[in-house]
């Protein structure tokens, strides 16, 4: 015998639908990535500060440590890579890397991927 119409998440616990919930907002957001990474370049809208981290480790590789300081050298690396740089309307400016030699050797490790 029914006793009336089925309501999917009525037994559920209060964590099983938080963890429900979480879990769409997650997908959501995986999504929305996927979906940015397709349509556009990487280094477009959704990855400025990996791009700006993979040039430095792109730097450390080929030139050295104390080179990642260098803003001349930064905007070499990053005008390759950033669209904005070929657009002539816009002034574009190298993204620094203010942080301590230890924390910039990471870097190294992004710097191996092909954008």
């Amino acid at each position: 015998m029914n006793n009336g119409p089925v309501i999917p998440f009525r037994n559920m616990k209060l964590k099983g639908k938080l963890n429900l919930a979480l879990l769409a907002i997650a997908a959501c957001y995986l999504g929305f990535m996927v979906i940015m990474i397709q349509k556009t370049q990487i280094c477009s809208y959704f990855g400025l500060d990996y791009c700006a981290y993979w040039a430095g480790g792109r730097i450390i590789n080929e030139r050295g440590l104390a080179e990642v300081y260098d803003t001349k050298l930064l905007l070499q690396y990053q005008e390759k890579i950033y669209p904005q740089a070929k657009d002539t309307s816009l002034i574009f400016k190298a993204m620094p890397l203010p942080y301590l030699p230890l924390f910039i050797l990471p870097f190294q490790i992004l710097s191996l991927a092909d954008l």
